[in-house]
């Protein structure tokens, strides 16, 4: 009942709205994050599959220009005649909802975390792009792949904390790092990793 209640307003909205398909994208992603709110995870993902290659149109890409590589090159890819950061973070965030359904509904999200991730770092939305990568090293160790979620962590997350310097997202992705070199036998480099952390320990909230 809530879905139909939900999709009723939607429908409403959509008249109400300017007939702009910038404005009808956005009404569209925010009724998907309320099917998912509301546990409508096959409804949600049907909606963000058909807002995703709309996202790649406007930037002037498609999938395969951006498959194994990395978000420096997809970058000199994109329509250079206007301002894509809000549609790039658009884009990144309809992967990353696609993704959390697909998750709910008991399937793997296959690239679409990350992709999300390379859209988020080109948005330069930081802390959206770690916590895409975060939740990827999560869906990996759900499925017991520890090698993989590792992989994550070195090739992506912690090359990028080095780079940016972002003192606030040290703490929640080493200690995550370390218990993912616990899951891989790392015993060693897992208690290595906490004592890197106990200095901030002092400046933690309870």
């Amino acid at each position: 009942q809530r879905v139909d209640d939900v999709r009723l307003a939607m429908e409403e909205m959509a008249r109400i709205l300017p007939d702009s398909p910038e404005h009808q994208r956005i009404a569209r992603y925010n009724f998907a994050h309320a099917l998912f709110e509301l546990g409508g995870f096959q409804e949600c993902i049907d909606e963000t599959q058909a807002l995703i290659p709309e996202y790649f149109e406007i930037l002037g890409i498609t999938p395969q220009d951006i498959f194994m590589k990395n978000a420096d090159k997809i970058f000199l890819l994109l329509r250079k005649d206007r301002d894509n950061t809000d549609d790039l973070k658009h884009l990144a965030d309809c992967m990353d909802l696609c993704a959390k359904a697909l998750n709910r509904d008991g399937r793997h999200s296959g690239m679409l975390r990350i992709q999300a991730m390379k859209f988020y770092e080109m948005a330069q939305a930081f802390d959206s792009h770690f916590r895409a990568g975060q939740e990827l090293v999560d869906e990996f160790v759900g499925r017991c792949d520890y090698t993989g979620a590792r992989d994550v962590f070195e090739r992506v997350l912690l090359p990028s904390i080095g780079q940016l310097k972002l003192a606030a997202r040290v703490i929640p992705i080493r200690s995550q790092y370390a218990v993912v070199l616990a899951y891989c036998g790392e015993f060693a480099a897992a208690d290595a990793e906490m004592v890197r952390l106990a200095p901030y320990e002092a400046g933690l909230s309870d």
